[in-house]
Order: C-alpha cells, then sequence, then structure tokens
C-alpha cells in the first residue's frame, strides 16, 4: 500500500500545504489505496519538502512526479485518452497554478501582515516548543527569500495581487459552468486546481486574493462539488 508523506492539515484544510492535497484528490478520485504519515519537518522528504510517498521500496517526491508515477503504474489514469490540445492547455494551466498562483498564495500567507499574524499562530505550536518562535520566523525568511529570487516578491503587496486576480479570473472563464476542468470527466489538472482553490478559500487568510477568488460563484461551487464527491472519508482510503 501507498504511503503519503504529508504536512498535517490547518484551518480544516486536509493539510497545510495545496500539493500534499493534490496528490491525495488523485489518489481519492481513483481510489488507489493508501495510507497516510504526518510529517511536520520537511527535511525528512527526499527533496527537502513535502509530500513525497512511498511504494514498497520506491521513494517519489514532487507532486507532479508522483502523479506522473501514479499514472504510469496504477489505474485508472486520469490522463487516459486526451488528445494533444487538451494536454496542452493542461499543462499551461498547470503552471499558472502551481508557478505563479503559487507565489501570490505564498505571499499571502507569509508577506502580507495580517495572513502572517495567521501562519505563526497555527504553525508555530506544531514546532519544537523552545525554539518554535525562532523556527517560524526563519521559515518565513527563507520562504521571502526564495519568493524574491523568483520575481513575485521584487513585486508591490498591489502588484502581487492584480497577478493573482489575473490567475483566477483565467481559471474561472476557462472552467465556465463545466463539472471540471475539461467537462464531465476529472483530470489531473482538477487535482492542482481544487486544491489551490480550496487552499484559499477555505483558509482563514483574509484579503484579496480570497475576497477575489470568492467572487467567482462557478469556482466556489467547483470546490464544493469535488470536496463533496470525493473527500467525504474518515483521511485514509484503506
Amino acid at each position: 500500500m501507498i504511503e503519503l508523506h504529508q504536512y498535517p492539515g490547518s484551518w480544516g484544510l486536509p493539510s497545510s500545504s495545496p500539493f500534499c492535497i493534490k496528490v491525495e484528490t488523485y489518489l481519492l478520485i481513483t481510489q488507489i489505496p493508501y495510507k497516510t504519515v504526518w510529517e511536520n519537518n520537511p527535511g525528512r522528504g527526499p527533496k527537502g519538502k513535502m509530500p513525497f510517498i512511498k511504494d514498497q521500496k520506491k521513494v517519489i517526491a514532487d507532486s507532479s512526479f508522483i502523479l506522473e508515477y501514479l499514472q504510469s503504474n496504477y489505474e485508472p489514469n486520469l490522463d487516459l485518452n486526451m488528445d494533444e490540445t487538451q494536454k496542452v492547455i493542461m499543462l499551461a494551466f498547470q503552471r499558472l497554478i502551481e508557478e505563479s498562483l503559487y507565489w501570490v498564495l505564498l505571499y499571502s500567507r507569509w508577506g502580507d501582515t495580517q495572513g502572517w499574524q495567521e501562519i505563526k499562530k497555527e504553525i508555530t505550536p506544531m514546532l519544537p516548543p523552545l525554539i518554535g518562535k525562532a523556527i517560524i520566523h526563519i521559515i518565513r525568511k527563507n520562504l521571502l527569500r526564495q519568493a524574491y529570487a523568483q520575481g513575485m516578491g521584487r513585486h508591490t503587496r498591489e502588484e502581487i495581487y492584480s497577478i493573482g486576480k489575473s490567475n483566477i479570473e483565467a481559471l474561472a472563464k476557462f472552467l465556465e459552468n463545466k463539472p471540471y476542468f475539461f467537462g464531465d470527466k476529472p483530470r489531473s489538472i482538477d487535482c492542482s486546481f481544487y486544491s489551490f482553490l480550496i487552499t484559499i478559500l477555505q483558509s482563514p487568510v483574509t484579503g484579496p486574493l480570497q475576497d477575489y477568488t470568492k467572487s467567482f460563484v462557478n469556482l466556489r461551487e467547483y470546490c464544493a462539488r469535488i470536496s463533496e464527491k470525493y473527500w467525504q472519508t474518515d483521511g485514509n482510503n484503506c
């Protein structure tokens, strides 16, 4: 049975990381048996981050590589029989979500003052009691340094949220009133899309990104639909 190593849940979310939620959503949709191993220390992962899976003697890290492995080794493959145009569109939107919207989400949590207060309050108790307060500030410093190196962290608050709003608007317009990203059938892109939307919508980190996402009825209904259909579970699909 697959072991899914991931961060614990926060604020009613199944995990504090959308990338962890992405992988677990794929496992739930496909009904591949798995068990969860909670990890607070990203250093336990082979790439210094979560999630990763163990499948017998194999260890696979990074959510995208994990989904590729599951598609190659387990059935059903959610992306089976997709045409080339769909594959190109899916890749483009995955990059929008995971390599652009991600940095806006990171800023809303760790850079924006209000989000930082919520993150600090939630994450600090999970850390070692004597040094937790120091560690959380180190984590914040490292993440904001990464955002600056990537480029998002060089923008003003207004510019960052403008980028996030453009991303959300593009997602909402493409989804329209379809049940899933490409129509009536879930694909792997739905796992990425859902995981980031639910993280934004359900987090107590309020602000422009959450407000703008909530303004789209189709995005709220999309998340509610997937939550109701696939996440009515006790945590492990075993």
